[in-house]
C-alpha cells in the first residue's frame, strides 16, 4: 500500500507527513518578521528563533567530558558520545563489519555495498545511495528520495 504524499502548493516539495509539509510551509514560504541580532538571519515564528538561539548561538558550550569537544545542544552531545565514544551499537553491517549508531548512515552505507542511488535530484538527474550526499549537492528544491 502507497502511503498518501502532501505536496506543497507553492513549490514541488513532496512528503509523506503532513506534519513535514506544515514545517516546510512555515520555514520555506511563510513571511519571517523574527530576526536574530547575532546574525541576521531571520525566521517565521519566535520560537524558530529562539531554538537558533539555544543551538547557533549558545553562551554556554556543552563539552564531551571524554574528549572535550564542544556542542550547542543536547542532541549533538548525545550523538557525539552515541557514535564516538560507546561500545554499544545498533547497526552492524554483515558484509564488512562496520559498526554506527545511526540508521541513514547503516542505509547509505547498505546502498554503497548493494550499487543502489535511491536519492535522486530532480534537476540534474543524478542520483546518490546516501541521503545527505543528495542535500550536500543539489538545491532544496529539486530533492527527491524514493
Amino acid at each position: 500500500m502507497k502511503k498518501k504524499l502532501y505536496n506543497c502548493a507553492r513549490c514541488s516539495y513532496k512528503t509523506k507527513y503532513r506534519s513535514g509539509l506544515l514545517r516546510h510551509e512555515r520555514c520555506i514560504h511563510q513571511e519571517k518578521n523574527d530576526q536574530c541580532h547575532s546574525c541576521g538571519k531571520k525566521y517565521a515564528t519566535p520560537y524558530d528563533l529562539k531554538m537558533h538561539m539555544r543551538t547557533v548561538h549558545r553562551k554556554d558550550p556543552l563539552m564531551c567530558e571524554l574528549c572535550s569537544q564542544t556542542f550547542n545542544s543536547r542532541q549533538g552531545l548525545k550523538g557525539h558520545r552515541d557514535e564516538k565514544h560507546s561500545d554499544v551499537y545498533k547497526y552492524i553491517w554483515d558484509t564488512c563489519g562496520m559498526k554506527n549508531y545511526d540508521r541513514e548512515a547503516y542505509n547509505g552505507h547498505m546502498n554503497k555495498h548493494l550499487g543502489s542511488k535511491p536519492h535522486k535530484c530532480e534537476l540534474f538527474g543524478v542520483s546518490y545511495g546516501f541521503k545527505p550526499s543528495l542535500r550536500l549537492n543539489c538545491p532544496k528544491q529539486t530533492v527527491n528520495s524514493e
